[in-house]
C-alpha cells in the first residue's frame, strides 16, 4: 500500500487502551511504594 500502514480504529482504541491500563497500574504501584 502507498504510503505508512494504518492500522484500523479498533486496534489503534484496543491499543491505547491496553498501553493506558499498564500505564496506569505502574504508576499506582510505584505510589504505592513511595
Amino acid at each position: 500500500p502507498d504510503g505508512p500502514y494504518q492500522l484500523p480504529d479498533s486496534l489503534r482504541g484496543w491499543r491505547r487502551e491496553l498501553m493506558g491500563q499498564a500505564l496506569l497500574d505502574s504508576l499506582a504501584s510505584s505510589g504505592e511504594q513511595s
